[in-house]
C-alpha cells in the first residue's frame, strides 16, 4: 500500500443528478464525488486507498455532521465515487444551511481547505418540498 506522508494535490468536484422529471419525483440518495490524487512528488496516484469524506457546518474546526469511509480506486490519480447512497444515508435536515466538504486520504491530516458545498447538493431537499 502507498503511505502519502503529504498529499500535493487533491481537486476535487461535486456532482449530483437530482433530476426531477414530475412534482413528487423521488430525489437520488447521493451524491457524486470526483477527486484527483498525487502523491509526494506531484504523481497520480493508481492504488487503491481508503479516504474519510465529512460534512461540517463551518469551513474550519467544528464536529463533524456526516462521516463516510470510503475505498476509491484512482486511475491516473482520478476516482469517481458516491457519498450517502450506501448504508450510510445523509440525516434529513443535513442540507439546511451551508456546509462544507472535507477529506482525509490514508492517515494523512484532513487535506486544507474545506470545500463550500454549493447549489446543486441542495436539490436533495427538494425531496420535502
Amino acid at each position: 500500500m502507498i503511505r502519502f506522508p503529504v498529499l500535493r494535490t487533491v481537486v476535487f468536484a461535486l456532482l449530483t443528478t437530482a433530476l426531477c422529471a414530475a412534482p413528487g419525483a423521488q430525489v437520488p440518495a447521493g451524491i457524486m464525488y470526483q477527486g484527483y490524487l498525487t502523491d509526494a512528488a506531484g504523481q497520480p496516484v493508481n492504488e487503491p486507498i481508503n479516504a474519510t469524506i465529512r460534512i461540517y457546518a463551518v469551513p474550519s474546526g467544528g464536529t463533524p455532521l456526516w462521516t463516510e469511509i470510503i475505498s476509491v480506486v484512482p486511475t491516473q490519480g482520478l476516482f469517481v465515487t458516491e457519498l450517502g447512497a450506501g448504508g450510510n444515508p445523509f440525516p434529513v435536515d443535513l442540507f439546511n444551511t451551508p456546509i462544507w466538504i472535507g477529506i482525509t486520504v490514508g492517515n494523512d491530516a484532513e487535506l486544507p481547505p474545506r470545500r463550500a458545498l454549493k447549489a446543486a447538493p441542495y436539490a436533495y431537499k427538494a425531496d420535502d418540498a
